[in-house]
């Protein structure tokens, strides 16, 4: 397909009539005669690939009427998911790998050559650190080839590749459709935009795992929702293998066939025994994979468990890649609720959203909304430097103002601005060297904290658990892998981590312990607008249905828990409190505890806090065979001025990482 963009010329020629008196000009004739508008077409080839694949890109770019002269640019902007082969780690004085940097620009231009050669005298190619739009975006390029040449006329063709056998590229690892702008200045240093781009297509890899989810709690009788997708070793929705089968654990139902075509299937699935089921879904050749337990009751419970993903970021953020993080999270991920949290402003040259970004955000936050089956939350990330540290904002409303860094230089601004809308703000990452935090009161618009993402956990200082930020080598923009994972890039292995925890009063318990009253919640904190992963967090709340007003409302109240990405079944009480709330013992509090994993847990550990002793203790630490523990017992050590809280291992891995979930606490008063 040709793409043409036009610019307009206008030579006037006039014709001098005679000189009579002193400077006295008279124009006998005027004639204004265009010439034919300049145009232009680019064409990519090829245009699709698999995701993370050798090749290259050949951009044929022809005059098809008119002509160039001298000074002339024409400007093609890389997407960021196509240079990220020339994001590589360097070598540190002590012979060990650094964190990621981008290759010099002068370097990039070895991935290029025109074609033929002995055009290559007639353009001049630059190599941009810019976003199309002229802003500056971590990953993009912008490659611009300015005419040195005297005329180029109509049908001149000039070809560049990108990627040769010396400088071979990879292609995007997101499964997308990305557009590559191109603008044209004909000479008079004003850019068009050509209308219709060129695009690329990277399509998921080979079928790696299944991943099955289903509604956490469900009534006898009553359907359940079910989501089935595949994915391939990327995280990219994959196509389903074909003869597929869905059975259960609930005696009272049969097997049946999928009738699965492309990368979803959705149903429903109605159980007849009371008690934790689940559904297993795949055949012979792939095996069979294993749903999230589904809690089921004779009657319908007063509340239910939803999921969901607050931190996500897009190519918006500048410094993050992909796009449409809404859909994903809807139809891949599965989720019940969802906020895209794009940095308002960016921690380095990085510029954040743009107004008009903004608004496309609220209009996405208002057109995905769909009570009783998706919840979109308005939210960006506020992105302070340290000891205040980067904040998540959340609105219950679907339109708000944005406050940038530079608007809002502390935490108290922000939450002043922030005091007369309807809004709280979440803690994330607070343990990183680079951005740590430090605790000094409790505060109204602070009631949840970020206990774990895609950075590592930042419960305590812990340098050597498998979820610190020591343990996870940094791949920008994809996210983190542990150390030794074979999903590490082989140019980034042998990588010291991107990030390292600070030792200090920077973490969860910290914040506890100084008083702070702070439910959990987990989440991706995804740069590949891919939310929802199955191993970098999400938010579970206990909430009585599916609208924003309600679950606004429970992640306010605090009645959350996070998990590292697993859909874990967590029912945890005293008194008959839940967590996030407050709960009055006369005596020794009785504890409830119901765990189910999606896997065999390693351990369950109850936690307290002592006021009064100033320091936690390890209640009660249980180990139980399979995937599930229930236990009720009271505690004749309580103090009638602490907290507890309860953490959760299982014993398998998920992608190399550990799989973890942690309650919001509990906090006991003495009674009258």
């Amino acid at each position: 397909m040709e793409r043409f963009l036009s610019s307009v010329p206008c030579r006037c020629l006039f014709a001098a009539g005679l000189l009579l008196a002193a400077s006295l000009l008279l124009i006998s004739s005027t004639g204004c005669s265009p010439n034919p508008p300049t145009t232009l077409s680019v064409e990519v080839t090829p245009n699709r690939f698999r995701v993370d694949d050798e090749s290259h890109l050949l951009f044929r770019i022809q005059v098809k009427q008119g002509k160039l002269s001298t000074g002339s640019r024409i400007s093609l902007a890389l997407p960021g998911s196509w240079a990220w082969h020339t994001i590589r780690p360097t070598r540190r004085e002590d012979g060990k790998l650094g964190p990621t940097l981008r290759v010099p620009s002068q370097e990039l231009l070895e991935y290029f050559a025109l074609l033929p050669a002995e055009t290559a005298d007639q353009w001049e190619l630059e190599v941009l650190d810019e976003h199309h739009d002229g802003t500056y975006h971590r990953f993009d390029r912008r490659l611009v080839l300015t005419c040195l040449a005297n005329e180029l006329p109509a049908s001149q063709v000039v070809t560049l590749r990108y990627g040769s056998g010396a400088r071979p590229i990879r292609t995007s690892r997101l499964a997308e459709t990305v557009r590559i702008p191109v603008r044209f200045d004909p000479g008079d240093g004003q850019w068009r935009e050509l209308d219709d781009p060129p695009r690329l297509t990277t399509v998921a890899g080979s079928f790696h795992t299944i991943l099955v989810t289903a509604d956490s709690v469900g009534t006898v009788g009553q359907p359940v929702d079910v989501h089935v997708t595949a994915r391939d070793r990327l995280g990219n929705s994959a196509e389903l293998p074909s003869g597929l089968e869905l059975r259960s654990s609930d005696p009272g139902m049969e097997p049946v066939s999928l009738d699965a075509e492309g990368a979803v299937w959705t149903g429903q699935a109605r159980f007849t025994t009371p008690g934790f089921q689940t559904l297993e879904v795949g055949n012979g050749a792939v095996g069979f994979h294993r749903s999230n337990p589904v809690r089921v009751t004779e009657e319908e419970a007063p509340l239910r468990l939803y999921w969901g993903d607050l931190h996500s970021h897009s190519t918006m953020s500048k410094d993050a890649l992909g796009v449409d993080p809404f859909t994903f999270a809807r139809d891949q991920a599965n989720l019940d609720f969802f906020a895209s949290s794009e940095h308002s402003s960016g921690d380095r040259r990085d510029e954040g959203i743009t107004d008009p970004e903004w608004q496309s955000i609220q209009a996405s936050v208002r057109s995905f909304y769909e009570p009783g089956r998706f919840v979109t939350l308005l939210g960006y990330e506020c992105s302070l430097p340290a000891p205040f540290g980067h904040h998540n904002v959340y609105f219950a409303d679907d339109s708000a103002p944005l406050y940038r860094r530079q608007e809002v230089k502390t935490l108290d601004e922000l939450w002043r601005r922030l005091s007369s809308h309807r809004a709280f703000t979440v803690p994330h990452h607070t343990g990183v060297h680079w951005a740590a935090s430090v605790w000094d009161r409790d505060h109204p618009l602070r009631p949840l904290f970020e206990i774990f993402s895609v950075h590592g956990q930042s419960e305590l200082f812990e340098p050597e658990h498998p979820l610190s930020y020591d343990q996870l080598v940094g791949m920008a923009p994809y996210g983190t892998y542990p150390i030794g994972s074979e999903l590490v890039p082989e140019e980034h292995r042998g990588m010291v981590p991107i990030s390292n925890s600070a030792r200090g009063p920077h973490y969860a318990r910290d914040a506890w312990a100084a008083g702070l009253k702070l439910g959990t919640i987990a989440a991706s904190d995804d740069h590949t607008a891919r939310p929802g992963q199955p191993y970098w967090g999400l938010a579970a709340v206990w909430a009585e249905r599916l609208d924003r007003e309600t679950i606004y409302q429970a992640l306010a109240k605090r009645q959350t828990y996070a998990t590292t990405g697993q859909r874990i079944y967590l029912d945890f009480r005293i008194n008959g409190g839940m967590p996030g709330t407050r709960v009055t013992a006369g005596g020794p509090p009785r504890i409830e505890l119901e765990v189910h994993g999606t896997d065999d847990i390693a351990w369950v550990e109850l936690v307290a806090f002592d006021r009064d002793r100033g320091g936690y203790s390890l209640v009660k630490r249980w180990t139980p065979r399979g995937s599930r523990l229930r236990v009720s017992l009271t505690d004749g050590g309580y103090s009638d001025r602490a907290f507890y809280y309860v953490r959760v291992r299982q014993r398998g891995l998920v992608e190399h990482r550990a799989v973890m979930a942690w309650s919001s606490p509990i906090w006991i008063d003495s009674g009258p």
